[in-house]
């Protein structure tokens, strides 16, 4: 596989806007151990990751629903069905007034890539694509620096 790194983002608690912690910039993990979790789906790298930041902070998350799309998980913290923890890049797209980000402590930080194979022979759609991921990348980098 040959992979470029595409985007670096951090797990962050998604409240709905009315629950105490809805007004702070971070939070332990540790202090949510009581709450119920919406979490991605169960084969996903998020949901492991999400899995052993909790056991990292000493608990076994009370996991009471999974969905592979971040838009359902927000919308059943809205109706007060739990705390999702998804990527801060989905909650700040998917934010409105209903909901809260609180980032978490320790930062649990991801990597996504864009993977292909090698031996492959990809269409120019993609190659564009590709290149625009590098453009970016470069771009970004130049920015920060």
């Amino acid at each position: 596989l040959e992979k470029i790194p595409y985007l670096d983002d951090s797990l962050v608690a998604v409240f709905p806007s009315n629950h105490p912690y809805a007004k702070m910039k971070s939070l332990p993990l540790k202090s949510l151990a009581d709450n119920r979790f919406l979490l991605s789906e169960e084969s996903s790298s998020i949901y492991r990751r999400c899995i052993k930041a909790c056991q990292e902070s000493g608990f076994e998350p009370n996991i009471v629903f999974t969905d592979p799309k971040p838009e359902d998980l927000i919308e059943l913290v809205q109706e007060g069905m739990g705390t999702a923890l998804i990527l801060k890049y989905l909650a700040v797209y998917l934010l409105n007034p209903n909901i809260a980000i609180v980032d978490i402590t320790p930062t649990v930080s991801i990597r996504i890539f864009l993977c292909y194979l090698k031996e492959t022979k990809l269409s120019e759609a993609a190659i564009h694509f590709i290149e625009y991921t590098n453009y970016q990348r470069d771009v970004n980098k130049s920015i920060t620096a």
